[in-house]
């Protein structure tokens, strides 16, 4: 009976260093290094020097270790003039510095103007926004941003409504289109009007129409 309880005191002392060997793992992945935020802290500061002609700040790191974007670190920066906030990191694709300064003023442009259309012909919209794929930006895009209008790119407008679908949304989101092309705000792109209950829980998929 001793040498069974021995076991299974064996077991679970490798089951709770198993246990806490994964916690140790977890929390160091979690962990930014400090020499790497300072390694494109630098870079991001050589970089804006070089390609911006107005004030800006940088004013936090971000690391990505789930794999979501192209980079594990970059810079946070705010143009101070404009009021955007967007990244500079090194592009694992090419090594070079590049930033996202173009999608983030042009998301900030396109969601302004269509804010009141939004707004009127939505009249239960719990919020909308634009994405733009960063990569669609010049790759000097701090030197040639220009106006989203001047550019060619295809946004993904996301309008919520906290209610579930019915019959009448697609001539909706239509007449929203006809709007858009009507003011010629944009050309390309698509519209998703996603349904979510009112703690933010998907209803239904989303109703998508390409312009």
């Amino acid at each position: 009976m001793k040498r069974g309880i021995k076991v299974l005191l064996f077991v679970l002392g490798a089951i709770v260093l198993l246990i806490g060997g994964i916690i140790v793992v977890f929390i160091v992945s979690m962990t930014p290094d400090a020499e790497q935020e300072e390694k494109v802290t630098k870079q991001a500061e050589e970089y804006m020097s070089k390609h911006f002609d107005h004030e800006f700040k940088i004013y936090d790191t971000l690391y990505d270790n789930m794999g979501n974007f192209e980079f594990e670190y970059a810079a946070k920066v705010r143009d101070i003039e404009g009021e955007i906030d967007f990244l500079v990191y090194e592009s694992g694709t090419t090594s070079s510095m590049t930033d996202t300064y173009a999608s983030e003023k042009w998301t900030k442009q396109l969601e302004e103007e269509l804010e009141r259309d939004v707004r009127e012909t939505f009249k239960d919209s719990h919020r909308f926004f634009v994405y733009l794929d960063p990569r669609e930006g010049p790759k000097l895009s701090l030197e040639h941003p220009g106006r989203y209008d001047e550019a060619e790119i295809e946004p993904a407008i996301h309008i919520e409504v906290a209610r579930e679908r019915n019959d009448e949304d697609e001539e909706l989101v239509n007449g929203f289109v006809d709007v858009m092309k009507e003011r010629d705000l944009i050309t390309d792109g698509k519209v998703f009007l996603d349904y979510i209950d009112n703690g933010g829980e998907i209803l239904d998929d989303s109703l998508i129409v390409e312009l």
